[in-house]
This record gives C-alpha cells, structure tokens and sequence, in this order.
C-alpha cells in the first residue's frame, strides 16, 4: 500500500531537469536550461564551453534564468542576461570576446 505512494512521491520531486548548457560551435548556437544561476557562474560556464574571453564589470551581479534550443550566440546571451547590456566581438587575435557591463564607460575598457 505505501509502495506506489512512496514511488509517486519520489517520482515528482525528480521531474525537475539538471542545468546544462551545450555550446555547438559550428553552427554557432547554444541550448540551454538554467534555473537560477548567479551571474558570475553562468559566464564562468559559457567561458569554458566557448574558449571565449569574458570580461564582467566589476559588481554586477544577478540571477540568470532561460530554456531553449539552437539559439545563435547573440540571441542567447541577450535572452540570458535580460536588460544587462553586453557586447560580443570578434578579437583581431582570434577568438571572441564577451563583455557584460551597466554602465557605457565600461564597455570602451
């Protein structure tokens, strides 16, 4: 009789996904779930998956939060980061770099 309760219960608190971000660098796209996920963490991620550099403005911090699939880089990190300006540029050396700032005197460092 408690079996299939217990197995009913147990089964609902798993439903929940893990986090995982997928960077297929080819197509250059991402797919993505994240709950929650501090900001320094989310770009410390994408900067292992990518090889980018990532620059972030010293005390900017916020709760990252998205779910989706085949997203180009620019589409993701925007629906990623929300109204927190960034900037994704090519580098003349190779390679990308990816800026995360507030306030507009940062992004000219």
């Amino acid at each position: 009789m408690f079996r299939p309760l217990f197995i009913a219960l147990f089964a609902s608190l798993s439903v929940e996904a893990a986090d995982y971000l997928v960077w297929h660098p080819k197509a250059r796209t991402f797919d993505l779930q994240i709950r929650e996920l501090p900001l320094d963490k989310f770009l410390g991620i994408i900067k292992g998956e990518t090889g980018w550099e990532v620059k972030v403005e010293p005390g900017l911090s916020q709760l990252v939060d998205g779910k989706f699939r085949n997203k180009p880089a620019a589409d993701a990190i925007r629906l990623m980061l929300g109204r927190t300006r960034f900037a994704l540029v090519p580098r003349a050396e190779g390679g990308t770099r990816l800026t995360v700032y507030s306030s507009p005197q940062f992004e000219t460092k």
